[in-house]
């Protein structure tokens, strides 16, 4: 017969204007065929809008505080021996540093003292990359804030290396891991094994013993180079950090306190079980653990992998070693008998393998450390402590157990918060940082060498994506390409650092090269981006006057009859005319007043779009083949959540007209009348149109359910959506679960699939677009991204585009190019409210897919 559940906790408020639907709990586990039909519970739920896809979901959730610790408490922890402290201050730093020691101040101590670097502008640049709320700018700032409340002047960041010689005795004997919990492992780092460590001081003044030996200086200001006791961490500065690595093991049980929904094999979006389970995991390879203290008490800790495997890894059947056993090992599910061990056994233990094998052949392509933070845990060491184990969850954890740590959150400990694992996310995107996570010297090298404006995807810095794209077409006769990243991860505030926001981003990016590129070819490209961004009424005011110029250099400088030759003479002579100048200067003044409700950064970006579309209106080319100099246009945008909400909340009627609106833009002859051809192309492209419309509704719809879920509470429960995790599997013609196929992903990641599947869908559509009229189609990527960065918040995007040309590589063709003003761009704008990519955790499939 089943266990029964325990009592649930109280239910939260429901949220104002929210609505409510019945869920049916089923208490404990399902019964057997042979006994009764369980008791039901009722249960409200309440989402944002509709709770589509949890109408009856039943559930086998154990109480997280039903569950002793006294095997973990057992255990015991304690911080950095006293022999290694002792070794650390002891010894001679320019024999073990990998890299001068570098000290940081704010803007007025750093601008009157030689090499002290400003703290303040490191801070406003990670706030403009990271975001806000990343942990990166928040312990950044935070120093910022103690130097300028305090008496102290500067932090210390030293980098060195402990070779195998000096025992470091960071290691933990411990139990519970694989199918027999009593066979010990030992997790931290292995005997004999070479750490890194990077240390964060603050200090009273800039001295030279500082930075030539200031692991010296360290302990002589407090005593310690690393914690030795619970009390030492308490006496760490906000601020103050350290981090070790090498090689080692880290045991954590991924899935602590994370519903997972099992999603009806039959249905498209529906659950019909939320349970509980936890996957007992060793990882073993390159590991590190980082802490970091911050205002008053608050502690975090950050553990990670770089070069590791899942050594083991099971799911937990029985109660014990801070997880609760399944409560049931099989259900019915849409008609099916499911072993949920199997099926979680491939879901989950697949998914983790995943991501570590996509994360080292990543490290191999780019030839970048990865590093992915496996969990990362906030202790408050000055709250209550009621089973008296915050201290040695501390300690284990920077050991690399932290199972205790997160038992204690999911029991409600006030004073510790698991705020993800590795179930529910992936990699962030500073994972290429690694040690560095919560240093200073790697963010200002970056900020130098990347410039002003850089834009973070997930490939890397942008402007490298470019390159990959130019490597991977160079300068061909034709070429084309493009690259669309759907990502679906976790944001954490540390405001509210339990209450996760799940989040897609979309980006894309176009790309097309000639080694004669038209001047249509160009104008095409510029007016899609024209459209997109700045609308219809941005591409009309520009071509009122540019396609007038066009027509009055077609008038003046004819294209002449069979066997003649083109007379470059007078166009060149035509540049200079008053009234060519009257009209580029008409249609930049009509884009400003057509933009004026635009981000200063977009209506710039804009304004410089459209100064290349007119510089080239005023050129006369030739009718004939191989014309036009070498060139290559990329347009590379990226989509926050925000910006993504938008595009599918936009109707249909919304999608069919932007589809319309771009191929208007491309398809239309400039010298011809233009009404009439608009009406032309309406009416040839309207039923593709209707379709590419029809296709975006299909996908608002899914998206919708998916947010709606992503948002919602069930009583007893809270938040499941970005909290939870999703397991789809499919059946095969007997109703049988393939189990083979299982997957896990984020509720996010769920968004991040609808949302490339939709650009997918469409493109294919697009790719069927016969010609219009005279000039051939849009590629189909092109037609798709502008269509979609048209139904977008312009206030929520990251656009860039980059055109880049040779006027050289064309002869005698150049000059006039030279001279009507065509040449190389490189604009980028961000929208006010656009989210930075690297504030939270997104999955790392979205890495991969991105070009090396």
């Amino acid at each position: 017969m089943p266990r029964t559940r325990p009592p649930e906790p109280v239910a939260p408020p429901r949220l104002p204007g929210a609505r409510s639907r019945a869920l049916g709990l089923a208490i404990g586990a399902l019964l057997a065929a042979s006994c009764a039909d369980p008791p039901i519970d009722e249960l409200a739920i309440t989402c944002e809008g509709k709770c589509d896809g949890l109408d009856s979901v039943r559930a086998l959730v154990a109480d997280a505080r039903t569950l002793g610790l006294s095997d973990l408490l057992a255990i015991g922890g304690d911080f950095a021996t006293v022999a290694f402290d002792d070794g650390l201050g002891g010894a001679r730093y320019a024999s073990i540093q990998r890299h001068p020691t570098e000290l940081y101040a704010p803007a007025a101590i750093a601008r009157g003292a030689d090499g002290v670097h400003d703290l303040d502008a490191l801070v406003t640049g990670l706030a403009a990359r990271f975001g806000d709320t990343s942990l990166s700018t928040e312990v950044n700032r935070l120093r910022a804030e103690h130097l300028a409340r305090t008496g102290q002047r500067v932090y210390a960041e030293s980098a060195f290396a402990v070779l195998g010689g000096l025992d470091h005795g960071w290691r933990l004997p411990t139990r519970g891991f694989g199918a027999s919990a009593e066979v010990p492992v030992t997790l931290g780092f292995d005997a004999g094994a070479e750490l890194e460590l990077r240390v964060v001081s603050v200090h009273p003044h800039e001295s030279p013993a500082l930075v030539d030996a200031p692991l010296a200086a360290i302990k002589a200001a407090r005593g310690f180079v690393l914690p030795r006791a619970l009390a030492d961490v308490g006496r760490m500065a906000p601020g103050e950090s350290f981090a070790l690595a090498g090689r080692g093991r880290l045991g954590v049980n991924l899935g602590v306190g994370v519903p997972i929904l099992l999603a009806n094999p039959l249905g498209l979006i529906a659950y019909d079980l939320v349970l509980s389970a936890g996957l007992r995991s060793v990882f073993e390879g390159q590991v590190d653990v980082q802490l970091v203290k911050l205002a008053g008490d608050a502690v975090v800790v950050d553990v990670g992998v770089r070069d590791a495997t899942l050594a083991q890894a099971s799911i937990a059947l029985a109660d014990g070693w801070g997880v609760h056993g399944l409560l049931e090992r099989s259900v019915t599910l849409g008609g099916a008998r499911i072993d949920l061990d199997a099926l979680l056994d491939v879901a989950l233990i697949g998914k983790v393998s995943d991501k570590l094998s996509l994360l080292a052949a990543r490290a191999e392509r780019t030839r970048t450390a990865m590093r992915m933070s496996v969990a990362r845990l906030r202790f408050d060491l000055a709250v209550p402590d009621p089973l008296g184990g915050r201290g040695a969850a501390l300690a284990q954890a920077l050991h690399g157990d932290v199972r205790l740590a997160q038992a204690l959150a999911a029991r409600g400990d006030a004073g510790v918060v698991a705020e993800f694992d590795l179930m529910r996310s992936g990699v962030s995107a500073v994972a290429h940082v690694g040690i560095d996570l919560l240093g200073m010297r790697w963010f200002r090298h970056q900020a130098e060498s990347e410039g002003a404006a850089v834009v973070q995807t997930p490939g890397g810095v942008l402007a490298l994506m470019w390159d990959s794209l130019h490597r991977a077409s160079g300068w061909l006769y034709s070429s084309s390409a493009y690259t669309r990243v759907a990502i679906g991860g976790l944001r954490f505030d540390a405001r509210a650092p339990a209450a996760a926001t799940g989040e897609t981003h979309l980006v894309v990016q176009t790309e097309e090269g000639e080694r004669y590129m038209t001047r249509d070819q160009l104008i095409d490209q510029l007016d899609s981006v024209l459209v997109a961004a700045g609308g219809v009424g941005a591409l009309r005011a520009v071509e009122a006057s540019g396609n007038r110029l066009e027509q009055l250099v077609d008038a003046r400088c004819p294209l002449p009859g069979f066997g003649r030759t083109f007379y470059e003479a007078c166009n060149v002579a035509l540049l200079d005319a008053p009234e060519v100048a009257t009209l580029r200067a008409d249609a930049l003044a009509a884009l400003d007043r057509a933009t004026a409700e635009r981000a200063a950064p977009l209506r710039a970006l804009l304004r410089d779009v459209a100064a290349r579309r007119l510089a080239l209106q005023a050129i006369q080319e030739p009718d004939v083949t191989l014309v036009g100099p070498q060139a290559s246009i990329v347009v590379d945008y990226r989509l926050d959540d925000g910006a993504l909400r938008a595009v599918f909340e936009a109707d249909r009627t919304a999608a069919r007209e932007q589809v319309l609106h771009v191929l208007e833009a491309t398809q239309l002859d400039r010298l011809a009348d233009a009404p009439a051809q608009r009406a032309a192309i309406r009416a040839a492209a309207g039923p593709l149109a209707e379709q590419m419309a029809g296709i975006h509704a299909e996908h608002a719809a899914r998206y919708a359910r998916l947010r709606a879920i992503d948002g919602a509470r069930i009583e007893g429960l809270g938040a499941i959506g970005a909290n939870a995790i999703e397991v789809r599997f499919p059946v095969d013609a007997a109703g049988r679960p393939i189990y083979a196929r299982a997957v896990s992903q984020s509720i996010a990641q769920a968004r991040a699939g609808v949302a490339a599947s939709l650009f997918d869908r469409l493109r294919d559509v697009a790719a069927t677009l016969p010609r219009l009229g005279g000039a051939p189609p849009p590629h189909a990527e092109q037609l798709v991204a502008a269509t979609l960065l048209g139904l977008a918040d312009p206030d929520r995007i990251e656009l860039r585009i980059a055109l880049t040309t040779d006027t050289s590589s064309c002869g005698s063709c150049g000059r006039r190019y030279d001279l009507a003003g065509v040449r190389s761009l490189d604009a980028y704008a961000r929208g006010p409210a656009a989210a930075p990519l690297a504030a939270g955790l997104f999955d790392v499939d979205a890495l991969i897919d991105a070009p090396p």
